[in-house]
């Protein structure tokens, strides 16, 4: 009886056409479904800080990142979460429905760049783009990365799409708008990420060893830049209005500053040997990492080596990954300090060297399909000591995004208005009160403030823990919050609390707001 209604299945699908879309569109809605459900139930995580608050600045406050206060990232997303915090006074979860969105968008990207790639197996096309979405969308470094309110969503899918958008100007009849659109994209995910920034070098190569169809070499070259340029607007400006400022957040503090903050908390333990074996450590530890990576050599680069040189051009996606990834890598390896989310921009690029690889055999084989489920198995496995961190996924009234806003009406309650001085600013941004700007970053510019000399303090805009009864003499804070970040870095607070007459408040669960005697 089974087999029947499997076997009357199969033939449904192979021959009606809007079953097989009902089937595979179900099977997406699934997997976003799930996607979203899993970024809104994990934890808050401190990072998020430094994303949200300065785009509540600038949409209360029309405070400018690097001009006002000190920033250490690129700014597209503070402009794009500002508009977004105009809609909703819920920014946490508003910040991880856009990253979440553009997580999902990143899949729906593989499922067409593999859907238009297998077009040759006909029915069975939209069943192996499937195949593949559901391989990134288990990968451990998606599953780690996606949905956070932190600034890799947007660049991994700006980048990928820009990466695509040039391989496809050399077929299309209007090569030029695509080769602008890359670049464009490019510059979005430099100006939202800094260590997308290598990436111009292979996307410009790209574009000259594979000029678009009827343009010369130069043409190609001019039109990629000036999109890169017009998407860079936002940095450039904010570039011209605090220069000093601007290169000290991205260049200066996430160089030698962290690294000298790391040397003094762990001195020793983080030389360049070490950042070169994290990526070679993390991709052993995980079975199905090591098998894209195999995956990729094996369909994408070894049809190109037997091929030689000489037919480079019929190549150009293993080429021009190949041209890519060195730079990727350098792009991840730079920080003084490597986490895991730095490597995951990999895994969309090798899968996609996977995708071209496999499609240019021509035929779909039955081993591909066994090595499919076998890395898809492998990554559910790793899934499975995640699961006590999602334990409340079927329970929305639990998430973190409904219970930091609801941490936040808690805070408001006891404080109407004001400002409240705090290393966790999402907190009572989220009860609609007032910040120090120069906390805006979180603990990341408090607990490095004393590695910079006086000058670049004030320069900057950085608050340094010895300074804080000085500073806070002509602004005294309404309230202040602790309980959410290392007891070490919130020790000043709770000493300016004890020593200025503040009493604390408990809140529900954790955290402690202290508020002046009546």
């Amino acid at each position: 009886m089974i087999g029947e209604i499997r076997e009357g299945m199969r033939v449904r699908f192979a021959r009606d056409r809007v079953f097989r879309m009902a089937v595979v569109g179900a099977g997406l809605l699934a997997i976003v479904l799930l996607l979203f459900m899993r970024a809104m139930a994990r934890e808050l995580n401190h990072d998020e800080h430094q994303f949200i608050a300065p785009g509540a600045l600038l949409l209360r406050a029309g405070l400018l990142p690097y001009r006002d206060y000190p920033l250490f990232h690129m700014p597209d997303l503070v402009f794009i979460f500002a508009a977004i915090f105009a809609t909703t006074s819920h920014l946490l979860l508003a910040a991880r429905c856009f990253n979440t969105l553009c997580a999902a968008l990143l899949l729906l990207s593989v499922f067409a760049v593999a859907g238009r790639r297998f077009r040759v197996l006909q029915e069975a096309r939209l069943m192996v783009a499937f195949g593949f979405v559901l391989l990134l969308s288990v990968n451990p470094f998606f599953r780690f990365t996606a949905g956070r309110a932190w600034n890799h969503d947007l660049p991994v899918l700006a980048s990928v799409a820009g990466f695509v958008a040039l391989l496809h100007a050399g077929k299309a009849d209007r090569g030029w708008l695509w080769i602008g659109a890359g670049g464009a994209l490019l510059g979005i995910a430099v100006g939202t990420r800094l260590s997308f920034a290598p990436l111009v070098a292979p996307f410009a190569l790209v574009t000259l060893f594979f000029p678009a169809r009827g343009l010369r070499r130069i043409s190609c070259l001019t039109i990629f830049s000036f999109g890169l340029a017009v998407a860079m607007l936002p940095s450039a400006l904010l570039f011209l209005s605090a220069p000093s400022q601007f290169l000290f957040g991205n260049f200066t503090y996430n160089g030698t500053i962290h690294s000298l903050y790391r040397q003094e908390i762990a001195p020793g333990e983080l030389s360049s040997l070490r950042r070169l074996a994290f990526p070679l450590q993390q991709l052993l530890k995980s079975p199905s990492d090591l098998a894209l990576a195999a995956g990729f050599v094996f369909f994408g680069l070894r049809p190109w080596w037997r091929a030689g040189w000489r037919k480079i051009a019929d190549h150009r996606e293993a080429v021009a990954l190949v041209l890519l990834l060195p730079f990727l890598f350098l792009g991840s390896w730079a920080p003084a300090v490597s986490y895991r989310q730095y490597y995951y921009p990999f895994v969309p690029f090798l899968l996609l060297g996977n995708i071209y690889g496999i499609a240019r055999e021509g035929r779909w084989q039955t081993r591909t399909t066994w090595l499919m489920a076998a890395v898809f198995f492998a990554s559910l496995l790793e899934a499975l000591p995640d699961l006590p961190y999602t334990r409340t996924i079927l329970h929305p009234s639990e998430w973190p995004v409904i219970t930091v806003h609801g941490k936040g009406a808690e805070i408001r309650e006891f404080l109407p208005q004001g400002r409240v001085l705090t290393l966790a600013p999402i907190f009572p941004l989220e009860a609609n009160l007032g910040i120090y700007k120069e906390l805006a970053t979180g603990p990341f510019a408090w607990r490095t403030a004393a590695l910079v000399d006086k000058k670049t303090q004030t320069a900057v805009g950085l608050l340094d823990p010895d300074d804080l009864d000085h500073f806070l003499q002509s602004s005294p804070p309404d309230g202040i919050l602790t309980g959410f970040e290392h007891h070490q870095f919130e020790l000043p607070l709770v000493t300016y609390a004890r020593n200025h007459g503040y009493l604390p408040r408990h809140l529900k669960d954790r955290g402690n707001l202290w508020l002046p005697k009546k």
